[in-house]
């Protein structure tokens, strides 16, 4: 065998038992070896290697019944830090997550005014990235991951087209780069990519036999992300998912997205709102605002009770062409949605079920997120954590 194909199945070795390490962890090298069914020799090896890498540490003894107790290993919680971004219509949220995708600190900021302007929009992403990592953190980060609500091509980092933000072919991770070094990597992705992938590794609602499955993200737009084969799926052009720029009323109300008589016109949490409060909302807190329109409907406002029948009648709608055109075994339904999903929950499965053509609605489940907020940041934890562990795969 070629060295070169000895030092690529090397590298192969090492992600699979990082990827055990992130999975299982603290483990002993016994028990990595049975995990992986790599020999005990090559997983001392490749330990030693990873240790001396900073990427694994020992933690001390672990339990044994009979003879030597085993030392037990765990990925580095000091290094390599990442960075995650979200990035939404009106907040930007940032927080510092350690190699295990455990966050370590948050923070964030009013974006409102600056959308419009990409490039003082980054300067000022920047500058609050800076105030909030220390200098010894900052020395520490290995990638950045940045979730987008909107259509981004993930292999170049750029925002092809996000009509609630504004943003159409921003080139974002060109300009995020001039502020680092050329080895910083950074990773963009939508944000329903990034919360179904923060779904497969830290939620709860996904089971070891859910192969397919669909998030639907429900915020000021509507998004959705496409899990085949426990693989994220993209499509050719990095469009896949935009169910919300579906039309489902030929005659209906203008999308910022040019067309009429989308699904996210009907459906977004900004159109609940709106058709709650008659448009006059006072609330421009989006989470207060779906936290008002609960407590009216609690309390049997007719204006709320109609506000939220429509949302889960088009809801509804919505997921049934989703499961009649992707067949998944389950659909997630996250973003801020998550505030009022309770009450609406039955409602939305019922107009599913009235609306299958062909498939039975029990054989798949309609659930809302794990997440009460921050999916869309974990996922971009996770996507930057991929740099050094294959959590796409």
């Amino acid at each position: 065998m070629k060295p070169k194909n000895l030092s690529h199945i090397r590298q192969l070795n090492k992600k699979n038992v990082l990827m055990a390490l992130w999975e299982n962890g603290p483990i002993s090298r016994a028990d990595l070896s049975r995990l992986t069914k790599l020999h005990k020799s090559t997983i001392s090896s490749l330990m030693n290697e990873l240790i001396d890498e900073g990427l694994v540490v020992e933690l001390g003894e672990g339990r044994s019944k009979i003879g030597r107790k085993p030392t037990l290993l765990h990925l580095n919680k000091d290094f390599p830090l990442f960075i995650a971004i979200d990035i939404k219509v009106r907040d930007t949220f940032i927080a510092l997550y350690d190699l295990s995708a455990a966050r370590k600190k948050i923070t964030k900021f009013n974006n409102s005014n600056l959308l419009t302007r990409p490039e003082k929009y980054v300067e000022r992403l920047h500058k609050t990235l800076m105030d909030f990592l220390e200098t010894k953190e900052y020395d520490s980060i290995k990638a950045i991951g940045v979730s987008v609500q909107g259509m981004t091509n993930h292999s170049d980092g750029k925002v092809l087209f996000a009509p609630n933000m504004g943003w159409k072919n921003v080139p974002l991770g060109t300009m995020l780069k001039k502020y680092f070094d050329n080895d910083m990597e950074i990773l963009i992705d939508n944000d329903a990519n990034l919360a179904l992938l923060a779904e497969k590794w830290r939620g709860s609602v996904l089971r070891k036999d859910d192969k397919s499955a669909v998030f639907l993200s429900v915020n000021e737009g509507v998004g959705s992300g496409i899990m085949i084969e426990g693989k994220l799926y993209r499509g050719v052009t990095s469009r896949a998912g935009e169910f919300g720029h579906t039309t489902i009323s030929l005659d209906g109300p203008l999308c910022h997205c040019g067309n009429t008589g989308c699904l996210e016109r009907f459906a977004s949490v900004i159109t609940l709102i709106d058709n709650c409060f008659d448009g006059e909302c006072r609330e421009k807190d989006i989470i207060k605002a779906l936290s008002v329109t609960k407590e009216l409907y609690l309390k049997g406002d007719k204006k709320a009770h109609q506000a939220l029948h429509n949302e889960a009648k088009y809801l509804g709608v919505g997921i049934a062409n989703i499961i009649n055109a992707i067949d998944p075994s389950v659909v997630i339904v996250g973003g801020y949605i998550r505030v009022v999903w309770e009450l609406i929950e039955n409602h939305v499965i019922e107009e599913v079920r009235r609306r299958l053509a062909i498939r039975t609605p029990e054989s798949v489940r309609i659930v809302g997120s794990s997440f009460q907020g921050l999916e869309n940041l974990e996922g971009a934890a996770i996507l930057a954590v991929s740099t050094v562990i294959p959590t796409q795969g």
